[in-house]
């Protein structure tokens, strides 16, 4: 099987076959990690549930916190329970403090003191939880990702307890709480939840498996790695690169994009990283999982005798093996009286354990799961209207807005354009929200708003506007949905004509890695300048010599198309695709 090389501007082509790919690397980071890549500007990360009052701290039981901040300190406040954050930047004008808590719409100027900036946290009426927050200084958002901060069920900053790995509902009334470390049975132990819900009674699982040496710990279908500088003998710096390369990426040592870079958020010399079993090929036809440490992307770090789960390669080389079955953590079922609602925002607190109270926000596991449809989503048309269904059983609320354009982001950057109607829409017992609107057609632009739980590890923003997952069409990745009728067809598309053809046996493919846009932007591929690098454009070759007629006389049979699935690149910007955003709605 041969390839020829990809197209460029003018060079043309004829289609045999299309194969259209979309590459999407899907490994979900958690655990105090940054889960997405983090702007310099104002980021859009959603805040934690409605803020209480906090508990005023008595008089003369507050020490100052040992912790000062600054561009290059980025450690977690919280060391002593304190009500003060503190930021150091010499020569500052200004610095404000803006985070998660009302969804980054409004910096808090900080006040100097002592050639510190500091923050009363009190202000801002902060209830238990972990939240992200930047420093702007003189006006400009610091850049790198978000910083944490968590505060206690008192209202004070202070670092919980390094104790609880995750917290999961499983069930209806069940969440299962795992550990970072093996942690000792007892009856003492005792649980709560806020906004509170009647906890019923409290199940221990025993721990299996493997932590420390091995490098790695598995707890539910999570993997994390852990590099141990102590256990390693080495010394790592910040800004330097630790990434785990395996057989799950290629053995990639540049962390492929963060997704394999660990991190030490805490600076205790443990750099760690936590993806979804999936990811590393847990549960499918791989027959070995194998690791390595790797600083920098080329000082490898050999597994160590100690580690009872270092194999031989046969080729002279030690890795480390992962084992999927092993479970390093301990894990406490907290059984609920009543169901939980999927659409709340929990935190469990767990008491008994260590001096300080452990917390963590509980995700949706296994119960997420079982909610499903057989509705058909999107917007279906129909005699005299539209339906719009969005599956969000999490969701609270969800409107759908109606625009007579394809915008609802102002082009100066000012405040969101009024929609021109408004309809709330309905929540049905499978997780999905409905509305029927009178009047609606083809050619109508439409977004949706959607209200949910809001803290730590939420996605919902009820301040921005979601284009709908389930669109055929949109204006582009960042702005309004556009309804279509998906019986109706473009009038140069006149259906397939070649009902015998069949695809070349593997042997004999001749593949051309196409771009659309490519085949035919220049005026050298002699196709009409409205057509030039439009998928018509493509069809219009025909019969010039250039475009589909050039690559078959080159003797191609195979086209494989760059994706064309809706990506986020603006109105018109140039991109190769690799970023969908809506998947069902050819790239605009």
């Amino acid at each position: 099987m041969t390839a020829a090389r990809r197209s460029s501007s003018g060079l043309p082509a004829i289609i045999i076959t299309a194969i259209i790919i979309g590459v999407v690397v899907a490994v979900f980071v958690r655990g105090g990690r940054k889960e997405t890549p983090v702007p310099t500007t104002r980021p859009a990360v959603p805040g934690p549930a409605e803020p209480a009052k906090p508990v005023a701290p008595a008089p003369g039981l507050l020490v100052e916190d040992t912790v000062v901040l600054g561009p290059d300190v980025r450690a977690i406040p919280g060391v002593n329970p304190t009500t003060r954050l503190r930021f150091r930047a010499p020569g500052a004008r200004t610095v404000a403090l803006a985070g998660a808590w009302d969804y980054w719409a409004k910096p808090h100027p900080m006040t100097q003191r002592n050639g510190d900036w500091e923050l009363e946290i009190g202000g801002l009426g902060l209830q238990l939880g972990r939240y992200e927050f930047k420093f702007v200084t003189n006006g400009v958002w610091e850049a790198g990702d978000n910083r944490i901060l968590y505060v206690n069920l008192d209202g004070l900053l202070e670092r919980p307890p390094d104790l609880i790995f995750s917290a999961r509902q499983e069930a209806p009334t069940r969440i299962d709480v795992l550990f970072r470390r093996d942690v000792p049975r007892t009856d003492a132990v005792r649980a709560r939840l806020i906004p509170d819900a009647p906890v019923a009674r409290l199940v221990w699982r025993e721990a299996r498996g493997v932590h420390g040496t091995c490098g790695y710990s598995v707890a539910g279908d999570f993997v994390t790695f852990y590099m141990d500088e102590k256990f390693y003998d080495v010394n790592v710096s910040t800004g330097e690169l630790v990434a785990v390369a395996g057989t799950f990426n290629g053995w990639r040592t540049d962390g492929v994009l963060g997704l394999w870079q660990l991190h030490d958020g805490d600076d205790d010399g443990v750099w760690s990283a936590t993806v979804r079993m999936e990811g590393v090929g847990a549960g499918t036809l791989k027959d070995d999982l194998f690791f390595k440490f790797v600083i920098n992307r080329q000082r490898w770090l050999q597994p160590r005798a100690e580690s009872p789960n270092a194999r031989s390669d046969g080729k002279g080389s030690l890795n480390l093996e992962i084992d999927p079955q092993l479970s390093a953590s301990t894990i406490l079922e907290v059984h609920t009286v009543e169901p939980l609602e999927l659409s709340k925002h929990f935190m469990v607190v767990l008491e008994g354990l260590e001096a300080k109270s452990a917390f963590r926000e509980v995700s949706p596991g296994a119960v997420l799961d079982a909610v499903q449809s057989t509705r058909e989503l999107g917007v279906v048309l129909g005699a005299g209207g539209a339906t719009f269904r969005l599956f969000a059983p999490r969701a609270s609320g969800v409107e759908v807005h109606l625009y007579d354009g394809p915008y609802y982001k102002s082009a100066n950057g000012g405040a969101d354009i009024a929609p021109r109607r408004v309809e709330p829409m309905t929540r049905g017992d499978d997780g999905v929200w409905e509305v029927r609107v009178a009047g609606v057609g083809a050619g109508q632009y439409y977004v949706y708003r959607v209200e949910g739980p809001a803290g730590a590890g939420e996605g919902f923003n009820p301040l921005g506007r979601l284009g709908d997952p389930y669109a055929r069409a949109m204006a582009h990745g960042d702005n309004n949905s556009l309804v279509i009728d998906p019986a109706a067809t473009n009038g140069w598309f006149r259906g397939w004509t070649d009902q015998g053809y069949r695809t070349p046996a593997m042997s004999e493919l001749v593949i051309y890695e196409a771009h659309v846009r490519d085949l035919t932007h220049d005026a050298s591929s002699r196709v009409p300048a409205g057509l030039r690098g439009k998928y018509a454009g493509m069809l219009a070759t025909a019969g010039l010599g250039t475009g589909l007629g050039h690559l078959k006389a080159l003797g191609v049979n195979t086209i494989e198309l760059m994706p064309t699935a809706e990506f986020s690149n603006g109105e018109d910007r140039y991109d190769w695709g690799y970023g969908p955003a809506f998947y069902f709605a050819p790239e605009a």
